[in-house]
């Protein structure tokens, strides 16, 4: 999709934390999909950033004005990447945005429409979840 194209196609909001790989991701999705992306470079508070995608009270003042306009006037559709944007995403589904999240927000994937994430965080799951079985408590004699 470029400038010059006289179809950009629905507008797609991008939202990433400024990490160069999220902000790719998210941007090469948007792109596929056809759509004209509006990137949106969260500004999250150190609150939001311990606790993401985790939602702490009034979340969504703690991405800075750019994001709570966005609430107000929510997109039809928006891409997050990284742990950061899973919260973001997350309030906008809240708020009626048709949401997709890219990478394992580590929560319950039903806060999102579609989770893209990497086969690997399934295997580190599997693999977490059969170590703390095999861990068997100390006994005394």
């Amino acid at each position: 999709m470029t400038a010059s194209d006289p179809n950009p196609g629905p507008p797609i909001h991008v939202l990433h934390d400024g990490a160069a790989g999220n902000r790719r991701q998210a941007l090469a999705l948007a792109q596929a999909l056809g759509g004209s992306a509006h990137e949106l470079q969260l500004d999250a508070d150190w609150l939001v950033r311990m606790l993401a995608p985790r939602c702490p009270p009034a979340a969504g003042a703690h991405f800075g004005p750019a994001f709570t306009e966005l609430l107000t006037q929510p997109p039809a559709l928006a891409i997050g990447c990284g742990r950061i944007a899973a919260l973001a995403t997350r309030l906008l589904k809240k708020a009626g945005t048709r949401v997709v999240q890219i990478l394992d927000p580590r929560i319950d994937p039903r806060y999102w429409d579609v989770v893209i994430a990497p086969e690997q965080a399934r295997l580190i799951r599997a693999l977490l979840a059969a170590c703390s079985a095999k861990r068997q408590p100390a006994t005394t004699p």
